[in-house]
């Protein structure tokens, strides 16, 4: 992530939360479902999910717009 900025998985609020290293907020992707946990290699964002009605996933994102890749 750029700057060493951190992302965090919020459950109950169905987004990401994008912080500064000093915990400055920088942005939020909301979510149409809960983030259990988020990885990023720069380019992607990998959340992994619980949807009630089709079980666990991974839900892939660009990381420059947050838009569902696959």
């Amino acid at each position: 992530i750029p700057n060493d900025n951190v992302l965090v998985a919020e459950i109950g609020n169905k987004r990401i939360q994008e912080l500064t290293n000093t915990g400055t907020h920088v942005r939020c992707i909301p979510l149409s479902y809960q983030a259990w946990s988020v990885c990023c290699n720069g380019d992607h964002i990998a959340v992994g999910t619980a949807v009630a009605a089709g079980g666990d996933r991974v839900v892939l994102l660009d990381y420059g717009s947050g838009v569902v890749i696959k």
